[in-house]
């Protein structure tokens, strides 16, 4: 090949080249097994494992949370899964990479190290250093050590149940230093407890996350000691429809006992069955609810309300049904007749029915034929009689009486001869089911808004 006039060897020419180059760039070392054996030999010469990396070692903490097991508010605790993200600095583990076959990472098991002694302070189930002779710490070559010791965490919580099935829980992990004061070992926090490989819960949503840091004195020495706290809410999908709903619907129910005849055989059956029910429910709440605890629960309160309104209920039904079939021969106490005079009006709608039958002048009524000589007086049924009308109490014609048996005062109409057993039992019953009918509902809708409010 020949170019202006000289001719040159191609081959000759890469030859020189690759020469030159080679001469010039350095060869890369790559890792081999001698090298990290040689490389470990030479760091653990004079390497104590007793004796901490610096006068003050500072270790940085994080929780790696991945699940939540269980919140138990009757135990009062709660458990979760993790591992533990611990950093410090040895060094007395540090080398050059280049001169150690580019060797940039050790790993050392727990027994050939240093490790401090952390402790979780308020697990219930372990209280020894936090450890794991199966994951290896990880060395590099500035010196910084890092581990990753798992863990199953079940902690002491102090739960608030005051606004269960809708409450929102506070728990926390105490990790304190034991065995190295603050002039030895100081704790930091990195991101406090983590949710980057978190699993959703199906009974709790995370609110909150934080850590605090404090110090605590024993015996004259100070000690670190972080706090990794969360607030979670109880998702509360599963408690409604098997909690809520039934204690709504059976307070309902109560209020129909009183519209239950006499005379059907199960007013007192179905009485005593709404009472059981609610027997059962709180017998079933409280069973889930600490025995300990600082707070009462609104809805226990509320079912023990309604408890005892059922109990009332039973012996109303129990009253009711006696006084029903009380003897044409056997006299009514003066005080149920009093009562049942002041009751009869609210329940009854006579008056309404008497107003109607007035002139709109207010003018009284005469009889059909026109004379005005002598106004027609009240007709009266017979005690039984007007007590089987429409609705046990309403009459079923309008009466031609005087301006003066309207007046709200006047009890002829409501004349303690017409009172007998069945008349009270009657008007005991409308007056019941007025009273339940209105204050169970209150009730309800008041314990609701306070429960879902909180």
């Amino acid at each position: 090949m020949e170019y202006f006039g000289c001719k040159f060897n191609v081959k000759w020419m890469i030859t020189v080249i690759g020469l030159l180059v080679s001469t010039r760039v350095p060869s890369i070392r790559a890792w081999t097994s001698a090298e990290e054996t040689t490389l470990r030999s030479n760091l653990e010469v004079g390497y104590e494992d007793d004796v901490r990396p610096s006068e003050v070692t500072s270790i940085y903490i994080a929780f790696q949370l991945t699940s939540i097991d269980s919140v138990n508010i009757k135990d009062m605790t709660f458990s979760v899964t993790g591992w533990w993200v611990l950093e410090w600095e040895d060094p007395r583990l540090t080398w050059t990479p280049a001169s150690n076959g580019n060797i940039e990472l050790l790993q050392y098991y727990e027994d050939d190290l240093w490790t401090p002694a952390i402790v979780v302070s308020n697990s219930l189930t372990d209280l020894s250093a936090i450890d794991e002779d199966t994951i290896p710490l990880r060395v590099t070559s500035d010196g910084l050590v890092t581990w990753h010791p798992p863990g199953i965490l079940k902690a002491g919580c102090e739960m608030d149940t005051t606004h269960f099935p809708f409450d929102v829980q506070t728990c926390s992990l105490q990790v304190t230093s034991f065995g190295y004061t603050l002039q030895e070992v100081v704790v930091n926090s990195t991101k406090g407890m983590r949710l980057d490989f978190y699993s959703e819960s199906g009974d709790w949503e995370i609110l909150k996350l934080w850590d605090d840091y404090d110090t605590y004195t024993d015996t004259g020495n100070d000690y670190a000691r972080m706090t990794y706290s969360i607030q979670i809410k109880r998702l509360n999908t599963y408690h409604w429809l098997n909690i809520i709903l039934p204690v709504i619907v059976s307070g309902i129910l109560i209020v129909f006992v009183f519209l239950l005849p006499v005379d059907s055989g199960e007013k007192m059956g179905y009485s005593l069955t709404c009472l059981l029910t609610y027997v059962v429910l709180l017998t079933l709440i409280a069973n889930d609810m600490p025995t300990t605890a600082d707070t009462t629960s609104i809805l226990e309160v509320y079912l023990t309300i309604v408890l005892i309104l059922s109990g009332i209920a039973v012996v109303c039904c129990i009253v009711s049904i006696r006084l029903y079939q009380l003897p044409d021969d056997e006299k009514i106490p003066n005080f149920v007749i009093k009562l049942v005079q002041k009751c009869w009006p609210l329940v009854d709608g006579r008056k309404e029915c008497v107003k109607s039958s007035l002139k709109g002048d207010g003018k009284k009524l005469y009889p059909v034929d026109g004379s005005n000589s002598k106004k027609e007086e009240p007709v009266m049924d017979s005690p039984r009689t007007f007590a089987e009308k429409v609705n046990g109490l309403r009459t079923s014609s309008e009466r031609r009486v005087s301006v003066t048996s309207v007046d709200a005062k006047d009890n002829n109409i409501y004349s303690e001869d017409l009172i007998d057993g069945k008349v009270c039992s009657i008007v005991m019953d409308k007056m019941l089911f007025r009273f339940f009918g209105i204050s169970v509902p209150i009730l309800t809708l008041i314990f609701l808004s306070i429960l879902i409010a909180g």
